[in-house]
């Protein structure tokens, strides 16, 4: 044996052999009672209790035993020096020697598998199962081949099995909700979710991969995430109080909560990530959305403004502060926030728009004009652009410029982006803009069309009724606007 690693891993230090050996030994099959009976049975003298036979035989299984374990410690020594094709070729004569290796034969077939070749896995899988007693690894690799070859039927059944001798085996559970998902069947899918849910003392990354597949069934059956939701939230929560360490099982946990739309603790797994890893800014970035759509500002600005202390310049992070201070109704900073963005990142379109409509909540509509300027030069026209100048013209009481305008946005929209036109606030504002210029028929057909979207506008109402009022039109469904508006807004 000696010889054996000396000649295979001649590069690898007394240590690392040894540990070799051990695993081989441990791996291999090799039973050390077993063992020395076996010697004990060879060292015997001839007599009438032990024959020939049963000699011959005990000493075929001792040396299939050595057999097993030299091809596998020369298959450790080809994996230690990355050469798997070889490593596979040597556990494979390994397992010849002692198909009785169940934890060997489940390792073949899985790197069998990784190399594509089903058929073979099949076949060793298979005679196992019909020869020998397998584990339930062994059945749980078989279900994977037959689901890699599309045998369904097959693979269920194997799965079955394998959750039967041992049901905390993740694998088994995976193809068969995997299979249900492929096939378009969620009921059963949810049902072997379920099951998996159900079994006891798992490890949390049984219960972790249990909430991905959750998710990836309702993911594509978002009809069922309301009935199931809480199915998944406690598949989650086992796996929580188990406090995985990992940051990839923090991060897997983290965005399985964040599906579940439990932000609170999506936001706390990804926060744990942080603080033990201040520097990475994927981290960061991604709580601040998790804050952002949980409704937590509070815990959003403190990230962005860690953010902006080493990158003041960060436009994703200017842009959402800007954001916020626009719902906060500080406009003046979120302009100056929005224009950092501009300045860093001057491909962004949307920072230029808000500016523009800052600009425009702040009664400065030349400043508006200015920036919808350097946009239309910078971007091909679109609706917004044109609301916004439609918008500004009329702040200065240019109703004819307003006009073209709003039309141009019209235009635009109906031919990019129909779904601006369902804003009712455009067709009042283009009903103002013609009411003020004296285009009375055309601002009743605005007006209209803004009540067709928003029945209960208040504002529109007043100006359509008073309108026509004034003008002795449509008196009586005038009168029925203006008493519904007061009423909206006394």
């Amino acid at each position: 044996m000696s010889y054996l690693f000396q000649t295979c891993c001649p590069t690898k230090p007394a240590l690392a052999r040894l540990l070799i050996l051990l695993l081989g030994l441990s791996f291999s099959g090799i039973d050390a009672t077993a063992a020395g009976k076996t010697r004990k049975l060879l060292s015997r003298s001839k007599s009438s209790e032990v024959s020939e036979k049963d000699r011959k035989e005990a000493r075929k299984r001792f040396q299939d035993r050595v057999d097993a374990l030299t091809h596998y410690a020369v298959g450790i020594s080809h994996e230690l020096n990355n050469r798997r094709d070889q490593a596979l070729e040597s556990f494979l004569k390994s397992l010849e020697a002692n198909p009785a290796n169940m934890k060997l034969t489940s390792d073949v077939a899985r790197r069998l598998l990784a190399k594509g070749d089903h058929k073979k896995t099949i076949r060793i899988l298979g005679k196992v199962v019909k020869d020998g007693k397998p584990d339930a690894g062994v059945h749980a690799v078989l279900a994977l081949a037959y689901q890699q070859t599309k045998k369904h039927e097959e693979a269920l059944e194997a799965a079955d099995k394998a959750i039967k001798l041992n049901p905390r085996i993740i694998l088994p559970h995976r193809v068969k909700i995997q299979i249900h998902i492929l096939t378009k069947n969620p009921d059963k899918a949810l049902a072997a979710i379920d099951q998996a849910a159900r079994v006891k003392e798992t490890s949390v990354r049984f219960l972790i991969e249990l909430g991905n597949l959750t998710r990836d069934v309702l993911q594509k059956h978002s009809k069922e995430f309301d009935a199931n939701q809480e199915m998944l939230l406690s598949i989650l929560r086992g796996a929580e109080k188990q406090n995985p360490r990992q940051p990839v099982f923090v991060q897997q946990l983290a965005e399985a909560f964040f599906f579940a739309r439990d932000y609170k603790t999506s936001a706390s797994l990804y926060l744990s990530l942080v603080n033990r890893y201040p520097t990475s800014q994927p981290f960061r970035r991604r709580l601040v959305e998790i804050y952002m759509r949980g409704d937590d500002r509070n815990g959003a600005i403190i990230q962005l403004e860690s953010i902006l202390r080493n990158r003041p310049t960060d436009p994703q992070a200017n842009l959402i502060m800007g954001m916020i201070s626009d719902e906060k109704r500080e406009w003046e900073k979120a302009i100056d926030y929005f224009s950092k963005t501009k300045e860093s990142a001057p491909h962004d379109r949307r920072a230029y728009l808000e500016i523009a409509r800052l600009n425009l909540t702040l009664g400065k509509p030349e400043k508006a004009l200015t920036i919808l300027e350097e946009t239309a030069k910078r971007f091909r026209q679109s609706y917004s652009t044109e609301f916004y100048r439609g918008l500004a013209y009329g702040q200065k009481k240019d109703y004819t410029k307003a006009l073209e305008h709003y039309t141009g946005a019209e235009i635009l929209a109906k031919e990019n982006e129909p779904g601006q036109l369902q804003n009712y606030f455009f067709y009042f504002q283009f009903g103002v803009a013609a009411e003020r210029n004296k285009g009375f028929k055309q601002a009743g057909q605005h007006f209209q069309k803004a009540l067709e979207l928003n029945p209960d506008s208040a504002n529109t109402l007043n100006y359509l009724g008073y309108m026509w009022a004034e003008r002795g039109e449509n008196l009586e469904q005038a009168k029925k606007m203006i008493e519904k508006a007061v009423a909206a807004e006394p």
